[in-house]
């Protein structure tokens, strides 16, 4: 129940974001992909209450098959809005190279006017990024997943609220090779995991996503928290300049 009003409450902030066709399309998918998966889920709650214990099973290894088959809206999300920053800069990147040379030969009053009509532009273009880059930190704070940004220089940028609950450390400015020690990343077997096996520096090092990675976390009071982690690298023309990475608790799952 908490599960599916977190849900409701995270797709309609989403809804009231999306702006383009394409944002209300991948808001939309994600409801029809949680409503299936809210229907299997029922299904199983429904044959385990009866005492169908097999039946039930098979529903919960069809609802894990569901889940695992979700598109991946978050890497999706990130790849559109790279790519609208990287045409808005390179619009400007245009218009700029030509107001120069118009501005060369122009005279002192018309260099004058053009440089207050430019910077004005730019302090335009500026905010409209800006407003891009809150209304995706807003849509990343509002989803139940955890989401940890990861830059260009491989540190950890933003992690959401729901990512600080799940990792129990809020930290930033973390770097790759310290990951595992800040946030107490573990395999399956229970040792420390290595940078090379980190989520996100896999990402970044290949320039390829990393799917459904397990990562245990030990709180070190015997609670132990078993993450489902993808990581998504971000592209800036053509080479990945930072990941996004998600993850989910599966402990009750396993």
């Amino acid at each position: 129940d908490e599960a599916v009003r977190n849900f409701e409450t995270s797709s309609a902030a989403a809804a009231d974001l999306a702006e383009e066709p394409r944002d209300e399309a991948m808001v939309s998918g994600l409801r029809q992909h949680f409503q299936k998966l809210k229907e299997i889920s029922d299904a199983q709650i429904r044959l385990s209450d009866a005492g169908d214990l097999e039946g039930s099973t098979k529903k919960m290894l069809s609802a894990a098959r569901q889940r695992r088959s979700a598109f991946d809206y978050a890497g999706t999300f990130a790849d559109i809005e790279t790519a609208r920053r990287g045409e808005a800069l390179r619009t400007f990147d245009n218009l700029r190279l030509g107001l120069t040379v118009f501005l060369v030969a122009a005279a002192l009053f018309i260099l004058v006017i053009g440089t207050l009509g430019m910077l004005r532009f730019e302090r335009s273009l500026h905010s409209n990024v800006r407003d891009q880059i809150q209304k995706t930190q807003t849509i990343i704070s509002g989803m139940a997943d955890g989401v940890m940004l990861v830059d260009e220089h491989a540190e950890v940028e933003l992690i959401n609220p729901a990512g600080e609950r799940l990792l129990g450390d809020a930290s930033t400015k973390v770097p790759l090779d310290r990951q595992a020690e800040v946030y107490g990343f573990r395999n399956s077997e229970g040792r420390r995991m290595t940078v090379e096996e980190i989520p996100a520096a896999k990402a970044l090092a290949t320039g390829k996503p990393v799917k459904d990675v397990m990562v245990v976390i030990d709180r070190g009071d015997g609670r132990r928290i078993d993450l489902s982690m993808n990581a998504v690298p971000i592209r800036d023309s053509g080479n990945p300049s930072g990941v996004i990475v998600t993850f989910r608790d599966v402990t009750e799952r396993r």
